[in-house]
């Protein structure tokens, strides 16, 4: 958007300069209770399952506010037209990094469950989430929160999810010994390969990083011809002439009517007090991410759909899963007792969490609740017209590869962008290195000119 030919954005009017009090109080509550997960898990290092239920609900509650689950939102973020979703997550991973390394050095117990770094099945899995991710627009985690959100196609997003980690649980065996076994490094942690294993050493490491992840806060501008990143804005200096609110705006208010006037404000961090606001949700999450990790073990999404698809499995032909090596360990089974949760632990119950938490934001918090109506991504209807039908399937077998490509990879956004990037794991990084660039090849591919 320019003015008298100006190639410089232009700041649009803000409609309302003060969001009032309400989001400032459901951000300090869900700071506040984010900090009693992170001091719960200095003492208490194997949680029950059913703690996992409350960081799920706060992960989910912010991420609804900021819209994440909404698919435009994620493909003009893989496409970096609206890159407010990876700042933030870069902002969130880089005081996670911080914390995380902070109370290690500190003698804290961490589980930290790094993932294995296997070149061949994390870059092919990670080719097609990112593929995937381009063509539907979900991920593992944001498929739960389309579905508390009340989001119609959120079902067609489960089904290809619930198909893709079931095939890979079925021909796991005969692929495993070429994608997972060759060129297998086991888990590898970049702070503490660095840093020779000592914890001091990982801590200076991990504000190396940190201050990386977190400078995209300040140096990445939102749109692309923006002069500044979203910390400065921060910090009360943005440029006069940047652009702050999005240019979809409209788009999104006819799509949510019901909306409360402070949503949208929060949602684009478009005001001064909004990016202050958004700051201490991504303080929150980042608190919550580090807890969970200390509490039980890592946030990850994506497992979820391959335990369905083996409890489905198990309900019609038990004896099957003994001889499905990825379901065998998965689903263990004991002189003839399933194991239910024994290798996922608390998983299913984190992701229920999300569910509810999309469910109490969307209905309660920023009424942004749907109903199950018919709704068609703008992007999308620019680029392939505004049939449900063809919506549908392509977010059914987008699902279905980011689930595939997931479980093949061995982590999701949740698991390894998120969590992965936070330990500094070298499968993390790898994994949301090569999502990212794919997803951005595929998005430019497929929608052109319907991205401006």
């Amino acid at each position: 958007m320019t003015e008298n030919g100006n190639e410089r954005p232009v700041q649009l009017k803000v409609k309302d300069e003060k969001v009032g009090m309400m989001p400032w109080m459901i951000a300090l509550i869900l700071l506040f209770s984010s900090l009693l997960l992170f001091i719960g898990g200095i003492f208490y290092h194997h949680a029950n399952v059913w703690v996992g239920l409350f960081p799920g609900i706060i992960l989910g509650m912010m991420l609804e506010m900021w819209n994440f689950a909404d698919p435009d939102v994620i493909i003009k973020a893989v496409a970096w037209r609206d890159r407010l979703l990876l700042i933030c997550f870069g902002l969130v991973v880089g005081i996670s990094i911080f914390l995380l390394y902070f109370v290690n050095m500190l003698g804290v117990h961490l589980n930290w469950g790094f993932k294995d770094l296997y070149f061949w099945g994390i870059i092919i899995g990670a080719i097609f989430f990112g593929f995937g991710t381009a063509i539907a627009g979900y991920f593992p985690g944001t498929i739960w929160i389309s579905l508390g959100q009340g989001r119609r196609e959120g079902w067609w997003a489960l089904g290809g999810g619930l198909l893709g980690a079931l095939l890979w649980s079925l021909i796991y065996g005969p692929l495993s010994g070429a994608l997972v076994k060759a060129a297998n490094y086991g888990p590898v942690s970049i702070a503490f390969a660095l840093a020779n294993g000592n914890a001091v050493g990982a801590w200076f490491v991990g504000i190396l990083f940190a201050s990386a992840f977190i400078g995209m806060w300040f140096f990445i501008p939102r749109f692309p011809k923006g002069t500044k990143g979203c910390g400065w804005h921060f910090l009360g200096k943005t440029d006069p002439n940047e652009q702050l609110h999005s240019p979809w705006t409209t788009e999104y208010e006819q799509r949510y009517p019901k909306m409360r006037n402070w949503v949208m404000p929060v949602a684009e961090a478009s005001t001064v007090e909004a990016s202050r606001i958004v700051f201490i949700l991504a303080l929150a999450f980042a608190i919550t991410t580090s807890a969970v990790i200390m509490l039980r073990q890592i946030f990850g999404e994506s497992t979820t759909f391959s335990w369905l698809g083996g409890l489905f499995i198990y309900a019609f032909w038990p004896k099957a899963i003994p001889n499905l090596p990825y379901l065998a360990n998965l689903l263990p089974i004991h002189n003839g007792t399933l194991d239910v949760l024994g290798k996922i632990g608390w998983e299913p119950i984190s992701d229920l969490g999300t569910f509810l938490g999309g469910l109490i934001s969307s209905v309660l918090l920023t009424r942004r609740w749907m109903g199950y109506k018919k709704d068609i991504p703008p992007v999308w209807k620019k680029r392939f017209g505004s049939s449900q039908s063809k919506r549908n399937w392509a977010v059914f077998w987008g699902a279905f590869m980011v689930l595939f490509g997931a479980r093949m990879a061995g982590g999701c956004a949740s698991g390894h962008i998120l969590s992965g990037s936070s330990q500094l794991a070298a499968s993390g990084l790898l994994f949301g290195a090569i999502v990212l660039l794919t997803a951005y090849i595929t998005a430019h591919l497929l929608y052109g000119k319907a991205l401006d």
